[in-house]
């Protein structure tokens, strides 16, 4: 991160999601299933899940606010803030912790 970790504490947290859903995500863009970004799934989800070290917060089924929160509270952000999240953080962070089973790819017909 540059300058920015020799001043600040800086965490990683990946929103991850599978294929599935970005390919759905993309759509609501109206990006089809041949735009760059669709293209770059494959490699990107390989990368996330053997290259880039961090914590996984799955986002297939989340809102995006949902996603917000659990971000931050994954940095720490509202742990900090207030003491009484931390018994609902702990599964929160266990959860992303482990390694999810992989599934075999979505054929394209």
């Amino acid at each position: 991160m540059g300058g920015l970790s020799r001043s600040h504490e800086v965490r990683h947290v990946i929103l991850y999601a599978e294929k599935k859903t970005l390919l759905r995500r993309l759509a609501y863009r109206l990006e089809g299933r041949r735009s760059w970004g669709a293209r770059q799934i494959d490699r990107c989800l390989r990368a996330f899940d053997r290259d880039i070290p961090g914590v996984k917060l799955h986002t297939d089924r989340l809102s995006v606010e949902q996603a917000a929160e659990r971000a931050a509270a994954l940095a720490g952000k509202l742990a900090q803030a207030d003491e009484s999240l931390r018994p609902a953080l702990k599964p929160l962070l266990e959860e992303t912790k482990k390694p999810r089973a992989r599934r075999p790819a979505v054929r394209e017909i």
